[in-house]
């Protein structure tokens, strides 16, 4: 597996801003997962991959984009793919890189203005992406 599995399949949990929108604001966010973050989620492997500031940019055209940094090497340090939308769930899949491509994670969002908070349903193989996704809330930043 390679450093993060990520593509999301979410619910609107009921901000203003979601309903506003009828969707995912379009923006970039960021947070910071720590080592201890993901070892608190179960995320036991590849925690050298999974760890840092991670900026998501979430875009019109249905796009989204999510950019990783961490002071040590990183094998995907950006990852991008497409999403759909109806009222109430959204899709994420990957597309790049290639083996991470088709992998998804599920969940609710909310939305406040200045930060997303993403709760993902955790299941036992996809636990990076539990804890990157819903260790912290993703500040908003552009």
């Amino acid at each position: 597996m390679a450093a993060l599995p990520l593509v999301l399949t979410l619910a609107v949990a009921g901000s203003a801003t979601a309903a506003r929108t009828a969707g995912l604001p379009l923006g970039s966010y960021r947070t910071e997962i720590s080592d201890k973050d993901l070892l608190n989620a179960g995320a036991y492997q590849y925690v050298d991959q999974n760890h840092g500031t991670f900026t998501m940019t979430i875009q019109t055209g249905g796009r989204w984009r999510l950019v990783q940094k961490a002071p040590n090497y990183i094998e995907a340090p950006m990852i991008t793919g497409r999403y759909t939308s109806s009222s109430t769930r959204f899709r994420f899949v990957v597309e790049s890189p290639a083996e991470l491509a088709g992998e998804f994670e599920q969940g609710t969002w909310s939305d406040d203005g200045t930060k997303l908070t993403f709760h993902p349903v955790k299941n036992g193989e996809d636990a990076d992406a539990y804890a990157i996704l819903g260790s912290h809330p993703w500040r908003k930043v552009a």
